[in-house]
């Protein structure tokens, strides 16, 4: 079997094999889970998780050095987004901080949801930089020949709850995006996650070219993306384990936009 995570066994969890037709279930034990390896079963020990509202109202301005925005600017600047095509269609990450690779950007990242940016800050910046980054973004995007208006969101997750705001344009209320010919259901506008984690896009990749005939077991499945890549891949089967059953409903979804059902 090809496993992707690690299972506590004492942690109660909800989980979902794709082999046969669903059926919606509840149980607050995972040992549940052994006894209905075969199934295309969802459980859950826990309730819909509880949306978190958006909070764009910002506190005193946080202390912040002149450079510490330099090496974000002048890597956005150097990139060149294809304006049209498969690869701009899909979404991927496209900066990096937390890879160190940038010293004084480790707290951003920026990703591309088509047709939306999202910059998330793991460190509380000032309005005066968030406006900043809002114009060269702004100014980046005008320079890379894109004919549809920016689309950006931004999302601090300094502390919690997490805030997110809006900054330009807007969010689809469906919001569905591909990623290596799979669509997967995003929610930019709610919640801490946003539904794909963007930067394990490699490892999706990874797992989908090797999980040809193999029974996959996903732990930690969140909304099964990996799940969704092994069955492209031509699994036999799949299993996904979550503690959320919110998140495996996504997962569900997940599977039925990209007909293994």
């Amino acid at each position: 079997m090809l496993a992707m995570g690690v299972l506590f066994a004492t942690t109660a969890a909800a989980v979902s094999s794709h082999q046969r037709p669903p059926a919606f279930l509840s149980s607050p034990q995972c040992c549940h889970a052994a006894s209905i390896y075969h199934r295309r079963t969802f459980l859950s020990s826990k309730p819909l998780d509880v949306d978190i509202p958006v909070d764009s109202s910002r506190s005193a301005e946080p202390i912040e050095s002149g450079m510490d925005h330099m090496p974000f600017i002048a890597a956005i600047q150097g990139i060149d987004l294809p304006s049209s095509g498969e690869s701009f269609a899909d979404a991927f990450r496209v900066f990096h901080g937390r890879g160190g690779c940038f010293p004084g950007s480790e707290h951003l990242t920026l990703d591309w949801y088509p047709p939306v940016l999202l910059l998330t800050s793991f460190r509380e910046v000032s309005n005066t930089t968030l406006k900043m980054y809002k114009e060269e973004l702004s100014s980046w995007w005008e320079n890379t020949s894109q004919v549809e208006p920016l689309n950006l969101v931004y999302q601090c997750r300094s502390s919690t709850p997490t805030t997110t705001q809006l900054i330009s344009g807007s969010v689809p209320e469906a919001h569905v995006v591909t990623e290596n010919g799979n669509k997967f259901l995003v929610h930019l506008l709610r919640g801490q996650n946003h539904g794909l984690f963007l930067d394990m896009s490699s490892g999706r990749q990874w797992v989908k070219e090797h999980s040809r005939d193999k029974n996959v077991l996903n732990l930690f499945a969140y909304t099964c993306a990996f799940s969704v890549a092994s069955l492209s891949g031509g699994a036999s089967s799949v299993v996904n384990v979550d503690m959320s059953k919110g998140a495996l409903k996504i997962g569900q979804r997940n599977h039925e936009l990209n007909g293994h059902v």
